[in-house]
């Protein structure tokens, strides 16, 4: 993730409503939801503080529309889709659990790593299997 992640970095905003992520259709603006935001969903445990998407769509309408501010400090941040095909999820908002994953154990934080563990128990492991 450290060598990737810069590469995908598109910019960090501010939200003027902390919880504006839970009023919105992320799939209008052509996006998916990754990180703290996606294993909120998913596990129903995380409280998020840092708000991930990744799109390959202009970010004008969706900063725009959400009231988001540049910040270089901010808690939302914008990254590039990096895959080109439909994700085979249940849900169609967020990313592949994989990469929810790989986003929570790349913070470094105690509760996000807690987190990608409930993660890998309920979403990832059943794909894993030992030859």
């Amino acid at each position: 993730p450290e060598q990737l992640r810069p590469k995908l970095f598109r910019g960090r905003f501010r939200a003027i409503n902390y919880d504006w992520w839970k009023d919105i259709n992320i799939e209008d603006f052509g996006a998916y939801w990754g990180g703290e935001v996606a294993a909120a969903f998913l596990t129903k445990y995380l409280r998020p503080e840092i708000v991930t998407i990744y799109t390959k769509q202009p970010i004008g309408k969706l900063v725009f529309k959400n009231k988001l501010k540049k910040d270089p400090d901010g808690n939302v941040e914008i990254l590039n889709l990096f895959w080109d095909f439909k994700l085979n999820t249940f849900n169609n908002d967020l990313v592949h659990p994989i990469l929810v994953y790989a986003d929570l154990m790349a913070t470094g934080d105690n509760r996000n790593i807690e987190t990608a563990g409930m993660i890998y128990d309920t979403e990832i492991a059943r794909f894993i299997r030992e030859d």
